[in-house]
């Protein structure tokens, strides 16, 4: 059967995980575990450490090989830039204190970063879910590796915090879980596998981890507080890189990362905003689901037909 020849996605490596891989595991692990030290130096120290270890065990030559794919960049550029623009819209101009303004443009911002990568990739570029992601491929390993990333990051910066009333932190809950698949399935699974494969690692794992960070500019965080957010980026595109796999980083760490910090953006979440939040999240998740039917039937369609002359088979052989 014809198979489409572009997939969008980085070369699959083997199953086996090599030393290298540990190596990268343990470097993430403490990272996550020392993120209570002076931000600037966390994140310098991250950077800094990241880039030698990725110079000592690099066997494939540098880790850059520049082959823009100009759609791809300028289809990365104006999402990024429409994504940032209606959250900065979202927090900064209608503030919480207009939900009708606030809640349509914060649901429009988190929307457009997943449906226009889906449309863009599968329908305009006709490549798979694969090369956003969501695969099915090193899931045993992401899903443990995202395991160990959350104990270490909930040990480094979050044990000890008071989590209140039920009442208090369950919608808190419901938008971790949407806008932390949003951020995993857009910069992750989107702009880092975009930028790999027009760049090389190198470029998309430090280009991600500053879009990461001035993203949340349109949440209304200072610049100071930015350093750390690079840093994180930097944690997060390295343990995607390692399993291409979107589920390293969610349901488990990117949700409990916003968990606990999205009270610093102060937004008040009632149980009315609930509804809401649910209607993002069934949007993104039907969106998702017509696009797997549609690659579906696009393979069902390059299968090849029996002529006229062929008998029709009996099942034996």
């Amino acid at each position: 059967m014809r198979r489409p020849a572009d997939t969008g996605s980085p070369p699959k490596r083997a199953s086996r995980i090599p030393i290298s891989g540990f190596i990268w595991v343990g470097f993430l692990v403490a990272s996550l575990l020392l993120m209570d030290i002076d931000p600037v130096i966390w994140a310098i120290g991250v950077t800094a450490s990241a880039a030698i270890l990725a110079l000592v065990l690099s066997s494939n030559g540098p880790p850059w090989h520049p082959s823009i794919d100009r759609r791809d960049v300028i289809a990365v550029a104006l999402f990024y830039g429409g994504v940032v623009g209606l959250l900065r819209l979202a927090f900064v101009v209608f503030t919480p204190d207009r939900p009708v303004g606030f809640w349509l443009t914060f649901g429009a911002g988190i929307l457009l970063g997943v449906v226009g990568p889906i449309v863009q990739q599968v329908w305009t570029r006709r490549r798979g879910l694969s090369s956003l992601g969501i695969t099915r491929l090193h899931l045993p390993e992401a899903l443990t590796l995202g395991l160990i990333l959350a104990i270490a990051q909930f040990a480094g910066m979050i044990w000890g915090h008071e989590l209140g009333e039920f009442t208090d932190w369950a919608p808190l809950l419901g938008i971790s879980l949407v806008v932390g698949f949003f951020e995993v399935f857009f910069f992750r699974g989107f702009v880092q596998t975009r930028l790999e494969a027009s760049l090389g690692t190198g470029p998309s794992v430090g280009g991600v981890a500053v879009l990461y960070a001035i993203y949340h500019l349109g949440y209304g965080v200072e610049p100071a507080g930015l350093w750390l957010l690079f840093g994180l980026g930097i944690v997060y595109a390295i343990a995607y890189r390692l399993v291409e796999n979107i589920f390293v980083l969610w349901p488990l760490v990117t949700p409990l990362n916003l968990f606990f910090n999205v009270e610093a953006v102060d937004v008040d979440l009632q149980w009315s905003s609930v509804a809401t939040i649910a209607a993002i999240g069934v949007a993104m998740i039907a969106v998702t689901l017509w696009a797997n039917r549609h690659i579906k039937g696009r393979y069902a369609t390059l299968a090849p037909v029996p002529s006229a002359d062929t008998p029709p088979s009996d099942g034996s052989h």
